[in-house]
């Protein structure tokens, strides 16, 4: 009789705390959710706040677990082919991390959904350029030197295409000469950069900004017909096959797979 009445007692106190994290879980849920509508208004009626958020926060050029606006989780391309309709804002929802899509609900900026629309056809553009090789080329840098796929073999090869006069791509100096300098030891790492200008306006400016990669002057012909670049700067990378790994605007953005192709 005593064990009977020990075991209800037990399974009372189970049933209890059962009980207990299932509300717990409850709330948890109901706040998240909460959160969330909240967060997805507020960005969504203020640009500024929206694209600070997503810069910050929405990194696609990474691995990410990516969740449709049931919560449901979706293959990378399915993920982008919605983001790309414009009616859906990603936002972070863990840190893996993991982005979920939602809705924009009405009253929502114009201009958010547009560069929502952007931001997506463009992470489609260079994720399809990615494994096709590097077109063939015959160059020669602003020192005379002359360069071919042959001197590109058995390389890693980080490529940065720019212009003098696009303040982003000579902001990046600092962050593109350390990796020149953290990989200096390296005889199988490659940096080139391939500019707009001409060779005496290049020369005549990096005497003044320093960028340690081999420049080659020019280079627009190339960079539009061959490698369809049409922001800058953008960066590109290459595997020691010749195979683009990753094409990015950001030299922060690529930086991930540089480090992962040289282990």
């Amino acid at each position: 009789m005593r064990f009977i009445k020990a075991t209800a007692s037990i399974l009372a106190v189970f049933t209890l705390v059962m009980t207990s994290m299932h509300c717990n879980q409850s709330n948890e849920k109901q706040q998240a959710t909460a959160y969330f509508a909240r967060k997805l208004t507020e960005l969504s009626g203020d640009f500024n706040r929206y694209y600070s958020y997503r810069y910050s926060n929405i990194k696609l050029f990474d691995e990410f677990r990516a969740l449709d606006a049931s919560s449901q989780p979706v293959d990378r391309k399915k993920f982008l082919d919605l983001l790309s309709t414009g009616d859906f804002m990603p936002l972070k929802v863990d840190n893996k991390p993991t982005y979920q899509l939602f809705r924009l609900p009405e009253g929502a900026e114009p201009s958010v959904s547009r560069d929502i629309k952007y931001f997506a056809a463009a992470e489609i553009f260079s994720t399809g350029m990615e494994g096709k090789p590097l077109p063939s080329f015959t160059f020669k840098d602003v020192h005379g030197k002359t360069w071919t796929n042959a001197d590109l073999k058995d390389k890693i090869v980080l490529i940065k295409c720019w212009f003098i006069a696009c303040k982003p791509c000579v902001e990046e100096f600092p962050e593109a000469n350390q990796l020149v300098t953290d990989n200096g030891q390296r005889d199988d790492i490659l940096f080139l950069s391939l500019a707009l200008d001409k060779a005496k306006e290049l020369k005549s400016f990096l005497q003044k900004k320093e960028l340690a990669y081999h420049t080659i002057p020019e280079a627009e012909p190339f960079l539009t017909n061959s490698l369809f670049v049409k922001a800058y700067p953008t960066h590109i990378l290459l595997d020691k096959s010749g195979a683009i790994v990753r094409y990015r605007n950001r030299i922060r953005e690529i930086i991930p797979a540089f480090e992962k192709l040289k282990l």
